[in-house]
C-alpha cells in the first residue's frame, strides 16, 4: 500500500483536486485509490482532509491529536483490507506548525511533521508537492487574501503583501527539505503543467491513474488585477465579514463590472514596474535550480519562462487617476454600502 500525501502548495489547484477526487471516489476505488471523507456531522462532509491536517498542529482551535491519529488508524485498515493505495489531500499540511518555546518557524515546522511521521509511515507514505511559479503564486495568495477582506494582510498593498510572505510562504527549498527529512519519498509536480489540459486528470496521471472524465469546472475564479486593487482599498474600510460579502457581490455584479472595464485599464501582473517583478523572479532562480536538480534531475528549467509581454497599458503607479475617478463613478454605491464618513476617508486615502 502506498500512501499519498497530498500536501499543497496552496493555490496550486488543490480545492479542484480534492472537489474531483470527492466527485469520482468510487471511480478512483475502482482503479485502486481509496479517497476518504470525513463526516463534519450528520449532514456536512469535507471533501478534503483539512480536519486531519490541523490535528497535528498547534492551533488553539485544531482538534486533538488523537483524532488525527484515529482517522489515520481507520483509512489505513480500509485501505489495507480492500488492497487499495490511500490518497490524503489537505494543503495546510505544508506551512501548519507545531510551536515549542522559542522555536523558530522552522523549527516549528519540524516537530509538525514528526507528529505526522508518527502516524503515517514514512516507509508507505509519498509526499506529493505541486510548486507554483513564485510570480503567479505571489499574486494568487494576495488575491485570496483581499477577497477575504477582513484580515490585516487584507488591507496591505501588494508590495506590503510580499515582504509580509516571502520570508516562509515563497521559501519552497527549504519547507522541501524539512519534509524530506521526515518522508524521504517526494514526487514534485508544477502546477503550470498540470494547468496544460485538465488540472485534476492531470495530478491523477501523475498518480499513475488514466482513463478518468474531465472536470469541466472552475471551482473558484479570481479576481481580476484591477478588482484586487480597487478592493484592496475599499478593504481600508470592511469592518466584518458580512460587510465583505455584500461588498463583493456588489463588485460582481454587472452593473459595477462594466464600470470597472470602462474605466481602469488593464494590467497584467501587480508590481509597480515590469523590471520589479523581473527581479522578484530573479531571486529565487537559484532555490529553483536546486529544486531542479535534486527532485526533478534537471533538464528543463523548473518554470515556464515569463512570457508576459511588456505592460504598456497601466502599472499600479499608473492606475491611480483611473482608480480616484472609477471611485467616484461608483461613489453612490460604495455610500450605500459603507456610508458618507467612510466613503470620505476611502477617497481621501487615494488622493493623498
Amino acid at each position: 500500500m502506498t500512501i499519498y500525501l497530498h500536501s499543497g502548495l496552496h493555490k496550486t489547484g488543490t480545492t479542484a483536486i480534492q472537489y474531483y477526487a470527492y466527485k469520482y471516489r468510487r471511480l478512483l476505488r475502482s482503479k485502486g485509490i481509496l479517497y476518504p471523507i470525513i463526516h463534519r456531522n450528520l449532514i456536512s462532509i469535507d471533501k478534503g482532509h483539512h480536519l486531519f491536517a490541523h490535528s497535528f498542529s498547534d492551533h488553539p482551535e485544531s482538534p486533538p491529536i488523537s483524532r488525527g491519529k484515529l482517522l489515520a488508524y481507520d483509512w489505513k485498515s480500509k485501505s489495507q483490507k480492500n488492497n487499495l493505495d490511500l490518497l490524503i489531500s489537505a494543503e495546510p499540511i505544508c506551512r501548519h506548525t507545531y510551536k515549542t518555546k522559542d522555536c523558530s518557524w522552522i523549527e516549528a515546522r519540524h516537530h509538525y511533521l514528526e507528529h505526522l511521521s508518527n502516524t503515517l509511515p514514512p516507509e508507505q507514505t509519498k509526499i506529493i508537492l505541486t510548486l507554483r511559479r513564485q510570480d503567479n503564486f505571489a499574486q494568487s495568495l494576495y488575491k485570496e487574501h483581499i477577497v477575504k477582506g477582513v484580515s490585516p494582510l487584507a488591507k496591505l498593498s501588494f508590495k506590503e503583501f510580499l515582504s509580509k510572505i516571502e520570508g516562509r510562504n515563497l521559501n519552497f527549498y527549504k519547507n522541501i527539505a524539512v519534509f524530506k527529512k521526515f518522508f524521504p519519498n517526494i514526487q514534485i509536480l508544477i502546477y503550470e503543467q498540470l494547468c496544460n489540459g485538465d488540472l485534476p486528470v492531470n495530478f491523477f496521471r501523475s498518480l499513475g491513474v488514466s482513463g478518468l472524465p474531465n472536470s469541466n469546472k472552475i471551482i473558484r475564479e479570481s479576481l481580476s488585477n484591477e478588482e484586487a486593487v480597487l478592493k484592496q482599498i475599499l478593504n481600508q474600510q470592511i469592518h466584518s465579514k458580512a460587510e465583505n460579502i455584500k461588498l463583493l457581490k456588489w463588485i460582481k455584479s454587472g452593473n459595477t463590472q462594466n464600470i470597472i472595464k470602462r474605466t481602469l485599464p488593464r494590467s497584467s501582473h501587480l508590481w509597480n514596474s515590469d523590471e520589479d517583478r523581473a527581479n522578484f523572479l530573479d531571486r529565487y532562480s537559484q532555490e529553483n535550480k536546486k529544486i531542479n536538480d535534486e527532485f526533478l534531475e534537471g533538464g528543463e528549467e523548473l518554470f515556464p519562462s515569463n512570457h508576459t509581454p511588456p505592460q504598456k497599458k497601466a502599472n499600479i503607479i499608473t492606475l491611480k487617476p483611473y482608480l480616484i475617478k472609477t471611485l467616484q463613478i461608483l461613489s453612490s454605491d460604495i455610500q450605500q454600502l459603507l456610508g458618507e464618513y467612510r466613503l470620505r476617508r476611502i477617497i481621501n486615502a487615494i488622493e493623498h
